[in-house]
């Protein structure tokens, strides 16, 4: 089936459904096609994702490092106290803003994960929905602290977070959260 030879390239159940409501995004043989459709031998699959979606402003672009930069994904240095998306607060001066200089004006600004604002590291962002689709929960992050003050051995900590109801940021250990795990290391 093509909704099968569709997910084995990576693309998503997301992006399956809004090529399935496109009547030009899967065509076999030059003709409308479902997702069910078996493909054969010698058969001509056209699909037509589209790049749809506004970037912010432009920002200070020479501000962030480009660590990678390709026709599908971006990765960019995050300096700390940068968030990543623009929020009443912050127009402007986001990570958006800086891929805006990397990237089409009719593209979507889709960071594949997030990291916080103030913290500092490289950030992965899809150039397009189907760079999007084939990285979504593919990437692991790992963090790296520095601390001062005495600080010995190993060892995890293991308990469930979620968000604190009084806060849209806050976390805290609540027995009904999500299992979350830390190991450290002095």
């Amino acid at each position: 089936m093509i909704r099968d030879f569709l997910r084995n390239f990576g693309v998503s159940s997301a992006l399956l459904t809004k090529l399935k409501q496109d009547e030009n995004g899967i065509k076999l043989n030059g003709k409308f096609a479902k997702a069910i459709e078996v493909l054969k031998s010698g058969d001509n699959l056209t699909v037509n994702i589209k790049n749809s979606g506004k970037m912010p402003e432009k920002f200070e672009c020479e501000n962030v490092k480009v660590a990678y930069n390709d026709e599908d994904i971006l990765v960019l240095n995050k300096p700390p106290l940068m968030p990543i998306h623009e929020s009443r607060n912050h127009r402007g001066d986001t990570l958006a803003n800086v891929a805006a200089c990397y990237m089409e004006s009719d593209c979507a600004f889709r960071a594949v994960y997030r990291l916080d604002r103030d913290t500092s590291g490289l950030v992965l962002i899809a150039k397009n929905e189907l760079a999007a689709s084939k990285l979504a929960g593919k990437i692991k992050k790992d963090y790296y602290a520095v601390v001062s003050g005495k600080f010995e051995g190993r060892g995890t900590i293991d308990l469930p977070i979620r968000r604190v109801q009084e806060s849209i940021i806050e976390r805290g250990v609540f027995d009904d959260g999500e299992r979350a795990i830390t190991h450290y290391e002095a």
